[in-house]
């Protein structure tokens, strides 16, 4: 009998420490699994506090990004405009270029023509003084007769000699007399249809109908010249001046044509070198 008590002390004694010791361990493993989850919670809460700070420099980026694209949008219409503006600017001066570049043209072919004039006056004195005559020269005239204005068809004054019919014709034009320089040229050509001279008044009424926009006019006066007298030394200028009349006509493909056919014939004159400034400039 005290075996068997003896035994069952043993044994609820053996119990009891298992079960002290289970209790101890289980509480251990419980204060583990709390520093655990606070361990978790704290990371968590840094991941938290990561994403947010993630998210905020993100957000501050896309509308950084968002801004500067505005801007570069802004800046490439500003530029679009100011190209534009560029651009006009750019026609307007190559237009006065043109015009520029044009009149001086036709002031060096007035240069050359009043260079031509004085040789054949200078000439003409040469061979008087070799001949001996001694020409009485004729009376002055009036200023009403310097002022009457010769129609088509009328036979100017018999004392009235080519060169100085020619002549008054032309001064009419450098004076931008251009309708009564047509009449004057026209009257020579009739009057003196053996001069020399009748290339260059054809040439000159072409200049007078283009200085009026006469374009049309203009063609068929540059062209007598250039077909009718291909060696003269208003061929070239006839031709340029075509060219530059149908451009003026919006002809572009026939002004360009007679342009290039002045750098072709007439390869190192001035008048090839003025084509090709006017080519560049036709678009």
């Amino acid at each position: 009998m005290i075996r068997t008590e003896t035994h069952f002390l043993k044994l609820w004694l053996t119990g009891s420490v298992y079960l002290v010791l289970t209790g101890c361990a289980f509480q251990s493993d419980l204060t583990d699994l709390h520093i655990e989850m606070d361990e978790i919670k704290d990371k968590m809460a840094q991941m938290t506090l990561k994403t947010d700070a993630t998210d905020r420099i993100s957000r501050e980026r896309t509308q950084s990004t968002s801004n500067e694209q505005g801007n570069a949008f802004l800046k490439v219409d500003q530029m679009a405009v100011d190209l534009q503006t560029i651009q006009g600017r750019l026609e307007e001066n190559n237009h006065s270029i043109g015009d520029l570049s044009q009149k001086i043209e036709e002031q060096t072919l007035r240069m050359h023509d009043q260079n031509s004039r004085l040789g054949n006056l200078e000439n003409q004195m040469v061979s008087l003084e070799k001949s001996g005559q001694n020409a009485q020269a004729p009376p002055p005239q009036s200023s009403a007769e310097q002022g009457k204005m010769i129609l088509p068809g009328q036979v100017p004054p018999s004392s009235l000699m080519p060169q100085e019919a020619y002549n008054q014709a032309y001064n009419d034009f450098v004076k931008g007399n251009y309708d009564l320089a047509l009449i004057g040229f026209q009257n020579f050509i009739q009057q003196f249809p053996a001069s020399a001279l009748i290339p260059n008044a054809y040439y000159w009424m072409g200049e007078s109908n283009y200085s009026k926009k006469e374009y049309l006019k203009a063609v068929e006066n540059f062209d007598k010249v250039g077909r009718d007298y291909p060696k003269h030394d208003k061929t070239p200028s006839s031709i340029l001046k075509e060219g530059y009349a149908y451009l003026e006509m919006g002809e572009k493909l026939r002004g360009k044509s007679y342009l290039k056919k002045v750098i072709e014939l007439f390869p190192r004159s001035d008048e090839a070198r003025l084509a090709k400034e006017r080519l560049s400039l036709v678009k």
